[in-house]
């Protein structure tokens, strides 16, 4: 499930978020911002973002318009990278790569005891 205006009322609460962005999505890249050298296996990509789409279909309006960020991260093996979405501007890529990590264990962990 994708919406951005929940993205919204959440940015509005001052929540962060970190998520995937999907294959279609249409971006504005704004900025790029400087991996760490340490870093730089993991993190393939830092970006300020927008979406460049305030109507992305279904008679829906975007109403998310503050900058985003979109990190992509290597995986191991053939994976394609992953491409994540967060409205947090000041942690470090990696970090938000491990928060996304731990979701996403979080999520399995749920569907296992299903």
């Amino acid at each position: 499930y994708y919406d951005f205006n929940w993205w919204a009322s959440l940015d509005a609460q001052k929540a962060r978020f970190v998520t995937r962005f999907k294959s279609n999505v249409q971006l504005k890249v704004l900025a790029q911002r400087e991996v760490p050298q340490q870093d730089r296996e993991t993190i393939l990509r830092d970006e300020e973002v927008s979406f460049s789409n305030r109507n992305p279909g279904g008679r829906r309006r975007n109403h998310y318009t503050q900058p985003l960020r979109r990190i992509l991260v290597n995986r191991p093996g053939d994976e394609p990278p992953l491409s994540l979405a967060t409205n947090d501007l000041s942690s470090p890529a990696a970090e938000i790569a491990e928060r996304y990590r731990d979701r996403w264990r979080i999520e399995l962990f749920f569907k296992w005891i299903k």
